[in-house]
């Protein structure tokens, strides 16, 4: 080769399938600069060791190699210093908010256009939503996305100040997670990109319904938590247990009319007397913590099954004895008027008045002479 230079081509081969390696290499870790600073440098240090490319012609494919990752890297912090400009609004489900955005110099309303766009449907797709149009002097509706329908405004009389703010009504669970950016176009200029907003929908959830009770073949105590009306998807923990393993995963359930969720967890636990127990729901997105606990006093207890015979049967004997002195109390005091139920017949008298008697009992039976003598008790 010319001036000298001699370029062995699997000396090219081995430092290029270095290079793309080590430019391979930094992609997945660009969130961390040292490995990449440590794989940039890497084709530099292949005249220090003992590789085949070490002459001028190697060293140049080196350095291009280097460029190559210093770009990359470059664009990775480029497209994370924009992500870093995303400002997170929370709103409250039901309730308006306003995407703040200044621009910060005085505009002409009648000769700016500023569309106010996000992700499209599949929130993951190419096409974007338009979410709030103004164009030159008016707000145009016939593109708005159908869910922004009647819900988006600007204030027209703040434009002119460069206040290019947007009003949106009612947010709504599919709000959540939704990125906005404001595209502002002043006269035939170049669209800009401003105002960078991530929306985060939350509802604050009911304070839960914390219940113990005892379920008959269990020994433990039932402990029930509920709470509802919130949004996103909650946590849900307890505290106060002594025993480890009891928190299992709650039961989510999503309401299909307004998206907010309700969070159910049960316990089946053995706790000592007078022990407090709570329940914690948490709301990811604001953080608030709501909770509420309850005191078990004891432990539910399953007697044996010949304890069970065994009091059934003493209940059983108490209940016949009772219905056995109430019938002879009735028995008792009960007036009779048939002498077959309340009388019995007189034994023969063995007095010497054996005659007297007689005629007495003759007229007690009716003065019938020839009928039995009866006497009653």
């Amino acid at each position: 080769m010319a001036d000298g230079i001699s370029l062995d081509f699997r000396d090219v081969e081995l430092c290029t399938d270095y290079g793309n390696l080590a430019f391979a290499l930094s992609i997945p870790v660009s969130l961390s600069l040292r490995p990449i600073v440590f794989i940039s440098f890497f084709c530099l240090q292949l005249d220090i060791l003992s590789f085949p490319c070490v002459n001028m012609t190697m060293k140049m494919f080196s350095m291009m190699i280097v460029l190559q990752i210093f770009v990359h890297v470059w664009m990775v912090q480029l497209a994370e210093s924009r992500a870093s400009g995303v400002v997170e609004v929370i709103a409250t489900l039901g309730q308006p908010v306003l995407l703040s955005c200044n621009w910060g110099k005085a505009l002409e309303p009648n000769n700016i256009r500023v569309y106010w766009q996000g992700p499209g449907a599949g929130r993951g797709e190419k096409n974007v939503m338009v979410v709030h149009a103004y164009n030159k002097g008016k707000e145009e509706f016939t593109e708005q996305d159908s869910r922004y329908r009647n819900r988006t405004s600007m204030n027209r009389d703040l434009i002119s100040q460069g206040n290019l703010s947007l009003l949106i009504k009612d947010i709504k669970a599919i709000d959540d997670n939704t990125q906005l950016i404001a595209h502002v176009q002043e006269g035939s200029a170049n669209t800009q990109d401003i105002c960078n907003r991530m929306l985060r929908v939350t509802a604050e959830f009911q304070k839960p319904e914390v219940n113990v009770s005892c379920v008959e073949g269990r020994e433990e105590l039932k402990i029930d938590c509920k709470s509802h009306g919130g949004f996103p998807k909650p946590k849900l923990s307890w505290t106060g247990l002594n025993q480890r393993g009891n928190n299992p995963s709650p039961i989510v359930t999503s309401n299909s009319i307004d998206g907010t969720y309700t969070i159910h967890s049960t316990l089946w636990v053995n706790i000592s007397k007078d022990q407090r127990v709570t329940c914690h729901v948490t709301n990811p997105t604001s953080q608030k913590n709501i909770n509420a606990s309850i005191i078990t006093y004891a432990s539910c207890q399953v007697p044996p099954d010949h304890y069970l015979i065994e009091i059934c049967s003493a209940v059983t004997v108490a209940v016949t004895l009772i219905i056995v002195a109430i019938f002879l109390y009735k028995r008792k005091s009960l007036v009779c008027s048939h002498p077959d139920l309340c009388c019995r017949k007189a034994q023969a008298p063995t007095t010497s008045n054996q005659e007297e008697e007689k005629i007495n009992m003759n007229e007690y039976a009716g003065g019938d002479s020839g009928a039995e003598p009866w006497k009653c008790r």
